[in-house]
């Protein structure tokens, strides 16, 4: 795989590449349309909860992460359909989801709601929009011409700019979210289908991973990125891949990979690595790891996050995944756009 002219891909494929390429602007674009949406000042949350579960868990576990050193106010990542039993009118629930139809997000917003929560919304539209229109909340809404699988950026900057509005979070936020903006759109130009695969990182993932089995290593924030990368080969280039949370991985599964030297010998693997935040113990573990992915099958692929901030780093990461599972699915012959089997079981859901 090299150069591949965008007039010579499949239509779908063209258009895929065509929906992230615009990703860079869209961040821009969010933060002007939160800017124009009613939203009150807030001054006595005691807590936030962010549902992190469904299609965008990806977006709550991130911006998590980012706040987890910033707020002063508690905060909860939640994987349940239903609310602790302390949430109350003092507590800040914000469900994230594109599609806005989400049975489980759609059944905290109702809880929510009863338990007179404040609540943040950012969605395309569906059932949730129109919830949060009939009962005059606040939703900050993005563009119905996405791929769902590709607006986790969008959703969690337009939750974090609306986080600025009500006060909840200082104005120096928006300098992370330029940040942000600027290192993905210089990302993005080096992720072209135009530019060659010795400057393209994404195209090299992709044939680091070809015709193998892809295992993702990260620790901390990075243990999420990772269960998130594992999620974008699955449904875009419908490879089969495996994540590990790092230390999880050390007490566990690391025996049985090298109990299973045939299986182990078919993967790849790839880990994500800031050297700069590692504690002596994450060190040392992932140094441990990497020695023995090359031991049981190759040299592990070592990606360290580009950008200053926190933000920019999380969301460089995401954003290069995403290239990086369609340019798999281009070597595989896969559709990214399809997803026969989600969509018959979102289907099932929603009747």
């Amino acid at each position: 795989m090299d150069t591949t002219p965008p007039e010579e891909m499949n239509p779908s494929l063209s258009q895929v590449f065509k929906v992230l390429t615009m990703t860079p602007d869209q961040i821009k674009e969010i933060q002007t349309t939160v800017d124009h949406v009613d939203i009150p000042r807030l001054y006595d949350v005691d807590h936030i909860v962010l549902p992190g579960f469904g299609e965008n868990a990806i977006a709550s576990e991130l911006l998590f992460w980012y706040l987890n050193d910033k707020s002063t106010i508690p905060i909860t990542l939640t994987s349940s359909e239903k609310l602790p039993k302390w949430a109350n009118k003092h507590t800040l629930i914000c469900p994230m989801n594109y599609s806005g139809n989400d049975p489980g997000l759609l059944h905290i917003f109702k809880e929510a709601d009863q338990k007179h929560c404040k609540i943040l919304t950012s969605c395309a539209g569906g059932r949730l929009q129109t919830y949060c229109k009939h009962r005059q909340l606040p939703c900050f809404p993005l563009s119905s011409e996405l791929l769902s699988q590709f607006t986790n950026e969008l959703l969690l900057v337009s939750m974090l700019s609306g986080f600025v509005k009500t006060g909840l979070f200082p104005q120096t936020i928006k300098k992370d979210i330029l940040e942000t903006q600027q290192i993905l759109s210089d990302l993005k130009k080096t992720m072209l289908p135009t530019v060659s695969k010795e400057k393209n990182l994404a195209k090299q993932i992709a044939e680091h991973i070809k015709k193998s089995i892809p295992l993702f290593f990260g620790a901390e924030e990075y243990g999420s990125l990772a269960k998130y990368w594992s999620q974008q080969f699955d449904r875009n280039s419908k490879t089969s891949s495996f994540f590990y949370s790092v230390p999880d991985f050390s007490f566990y599964a690391i025996e049985s990979l090298a109990k299973n030297q045939p299986f182990s010998c078919g993967l790849n693997s790839v880990m994500f690595r800031d050297t700069s935040q590692e504690s002596r113990e994450l060190k040392i573990q992932l140094n441990f790891i990497e020695t023995f992915c090359e031991d049981i099958s190759s040299p592990p692929l070592i990606i360290n996050p580009e950008g200053k901030s926190r933000l920019a780093k999380l969301l460089w990461l995401t954003y290069l995944g995403k290239f990086s599972s369609v340019y798999t699915a281009q070597i595989q012959g896969a559709d990214p756009s399809s997803s026969l089997m989600i969509d018959q079981i979102q289907r099932q859901l929603l009747e």
